[in-house]
């Protein structure tokens, strides 16, 4: 997944900060039933959140931006997880804004 980010970075963005590795959570998507995106635990009293989700973690001293997917390696979580990344594209590129600047609003 590091060297897909490389794609956006060559499309002109900025480069993803490292901490977004070392502090991202990616979990095997499937559970001892065999059904992918189930929920796999971090123990076994942990219920684990597997919906993929990119997060901005408002850093003070630094940039502090998170991935949390739980995936096996296929088409469809590639097409997730360039989904999360645009996201934390999206953070880093308005992180200079103030906060209440940086939320995206939908209007339909």
């Amino acid at each position: 997944m590091r060297k897909h980010s490389v794609l956006f970075h060559f499309s002109g963005l900025p480069p993803m900060p490292p901490s977004v590795w070392e502090k991202s959570t990616f979990l095997d998507g499937v559970e001892k039933t065999g059904e992918a995106n189930v929920g796999p635990r971090l123990d076994s009293n942990a219920n684990q959140n597997c919906h993929a989700s990119a997060a901005n973690m408002y850093g003070v001293e630094e940039q502090d931006f998170r991935l949390m997917m739980c995936a096996q390696v296929n088409d469809a979580n590639l097409i997730t997880v360039s989904h999360e990344i645009g996201h934390i594209m999206y953070f880093m590129a308005y992180r200079d804004l103030p906060t209440i600047l940086q939320v995206r609003i939908v209007i339909t």
